[in-house]
């Protein structure tokens, strides 16, 4: 056998059945708890078919609580047909008499609560006396405690509502429920015979719900999934701002020193006599217009400074009275061809000249 022609779906499926089931009935839960609230502000628009005892259908509107009386279906004339063929209705659902429907009244173990339908299935020869195949019927739970389930049966012959359907289907509308007339011609169906054993539900509403879940699940992952990617921009871009503020961090130390606090730091920084930048600012008023730095390194005692100059051994001088101590050349000035003598000075960073008129 090869591999392709296992059947593992169908039976990874059927063994997620108990799975299913459950999910199915949190699903109705949720549906008979939030349909209340949504009917009362969205109210549903049933179109009900009442079947009597000699076979003629009866047509009502429900709308949330109000019942209109349309009339029997064969006295409607066409404009009326046309007219609710055309509406959209949440349920179109048949209303049987109740001596059409077989009743029956069980009692289950409460520990079966999960495969009610499997267990009603497998009785079905014993409950009706029809054959399984050639009847509909549905159930629903009465009452529950601890040791056993109360459960309302329902069935009927296929045959029985096989005309009822098809003249309702003649008029374009598919039917979405039939069951035993409700006390009340606007209640909906307890018993669904039409749902192959699965107890009575707004199809119509439930599927909204499910619609509705499945958006909401699908915008929260998107939302998750953008903001886990903007999460990460965020991250990548405050690791990079904080490595760019420790190169700063490590240079303005640099300049006043290695054991100094970040508040030496700053202070440092605002200090006429330590400031980096007001000591570039007097160096750079205090060289002559004919000379120009290629290199300027500033260390914590000292600065350096390569360049050219037309006369480099004026600047000595210069750059004494700028503030700068022990000023010399670190290598030997050179001439070149054109005159211009290309220098390397090194010099203590000594206290800032105080101002004429500064205290």
């Amino acid at each position: 056998m090869r591999w392709a022609e296992i059947p593992v779906l169908p039976r990874l499926w059927q063994g997620l059945t108990p799975l299913r089931r459950i999910f199915a009935l949190l699903l109705d839960s949720f549906v008979a708890l939030i349909q209340p609230l949504c009917t009362r502000w969205m109210p549903t628009r049933r179109l009900v078919f009442l079947l009597d005892g000699a076979g003629d259908l009866g047509v009502h509107r429900v709308t949330g609580e109000a019942v209109s009386d349309l009339g029997p279906l064969a006295a409607l004339s066409d404009a009326s047909r046309a007219e609710i063929a055309a509406s959209s209705w949440s349920a179109v659902e048949l209303h049987l008499p109740p001596e059409a429907v077989l009743q029956r009244s069980l009692k289950l173990p409460a520990a079966g609560r999960l495969y009610l339908a499997p267990i009603l299935a497998h009785r079905l020869e014993r409950l009706t006396p029809w054959r399984p195949d050639r009847i509909l019927y549905g159930y629903r739970i009465v009452s529950e405690d601890a040791e056993a389930i109360g459960i309302e049966f329902a069935a009927v012959p296929k045959h029985a509502v096989a005309g009822p359907q098809t003249v309702i289907e003649a008029l374009g509308l598919t039917l979405t429920g039939l069951g035993p007339r409700p006390a009340a011609t606007g209640q909906s169906l307890l018993i669904d015979l039409g749902s192959g054993g699965v107890p009575s539900s707004p199809h119509r509403f439930r599927r909204h719900v499910m619609l509705a879940w499945g958006g909401a699940t699908a915008s929260l992952a998107a939302l998750t999934l953008g903001s886990l990617i903007w999460s990460s921009v965020v991250e990548a871009r405050f690791e990079d701002v904080s490595f760019d503020l420790a190169k700063i961090r490590r240079t303005l130390r640099g300049m006043v020193g290695r054991e100094a606090a970040p508040e030496a730091v700053i202070l440092a920084g605002k200090t006429p006599e330590t400031s980096a930048m007001l000591l570039i600012d007097r160096v750079a008023r205090i060289l002559p217009e004919d000379s120009h730095l290629r290199e300027l390194q500033i260390a914590a005692r000292t600065i350096r400074l390569v360049g050219q100059s037309r006369d480099a051994g004026n600047l000595i001088g210069l750059l004494e009275a700028s503030g700068l101590t022990n000023v010399r050349f670190s290598a030997p000035v050179t001439r070149e061809e054109d005159g211009i003598d290309s220098f390397e000075i090194v010099a203590d960073r000594g206290a800032a000249p105080v101002p004429e008129g500064g205290r």
